[in-house]
């Protein structure tokens, strides 16, 4: 009979250790949505990245380490990416603006189109 009285999170797999100890701290601690993308995007292995494994074995270690940086700096400013508005929503009132003092025209930029048949 199964025993109701134990409480809290089932046991780590044995194997889970293993793999964070095994992968790099960008990827442990990347958004679930570059967890997603990594996912869609391993359905395939890579031809080129397993014929570096055995032609140019360094210059895949130094891809390996420039990427696993590169991924490192993302994250410290995504924060600040996050916090930026859209180019839409940055450029609307400035654009605006923009018209209605040069032409004089009060004009909805995010409906209206410019034809220039020349």
């Amino acid at each position: 009979m199964l025993d109701l009285s134990l409480t809290g999170k089932a046991p780590e797999p044995p194997h889970l250790q293993l793999i964070k100890d095994k992968s790099p701290e960008w990827l442990l601690h990347a958004a679930p949505a570059t967890h997603a993308t990594l996912r869609k995007a391993l359905r395939r292995p890579l031809r080129w990245l397993a014929g570096a494994r055995k032609s140019s074995p360094d210059q895949l270690a130094e891809l390996q380490r420039l990427y696993a940086e590169h991924r490192e700096y993302e994250q410290q400013v995504r924060p600040t990416l996050d916090s930026l508005s859209t180019l839409e929503n940055f450029a609307r009132p400035l654009l605006t603006a923009a018209i209605k003092d040069r032409f004089g025209l009060e004009v909805d930029v995010a409906n209206t189109w410019l034809f220039h048949a020349s």
